[in-house]
């Protein structure tokens, strides 16, 4: 698939990763000028969100070029994939996927009465 059918294929994938962001309650757009400024495809209030709809992965290039866009961004790296009849995918750095993990278990803390003084610190 090449040219116009593909640049299809990537807008509605880019289309629903921002679906599924807002569906969570989770701002999100496109990035509309990516084309031009070589940005990333979708925009998060902490992430740069590089979206990719294709059969054959190349991820350390595509984990590189979304790093170097978040960076351009001053946001967090996202990466998210898809393949056909395969489940879709999402990359994140290890310790911000953990903060996100952190935030969820303290959000689940505090609904439970827990206060964050009883919490241990792991070093």
């Amino acid at each position: 698939m090449g040219g116009k059918a593909s640049r299809n294929k990537g807008h509605n994938e880019e289309r629903w990763v921002v679906n599924a962001f807002r569906a969570a309650g989770l701002s999100a757009e496109r990035n509309l000028s990516q084309t031009r400024d070589k940005g990333c495809d979708v925009l998060t209030d902490k992430f740069a969100v590089e979206c990719k709809r294709v059969e054959r992965l190349d991820l350390p290039r595509w984990i590189a070029q979304a790093e170097a866009q978040a960076e351009q961004h001053g946001l967090k790296m996202m990466l998210t994939f898809k393949q056909s009849r395969k489940p879709r995918y999402m990359i994140l750095r290890f310790d911000e996927g953990l903060e996100l993990l952190q935030a969820d278990a303290e959000a689940a803390a505090i609904a439970r009465g827990e206060q964050p003084e009883d919490w241990e610190d792991v070093d």
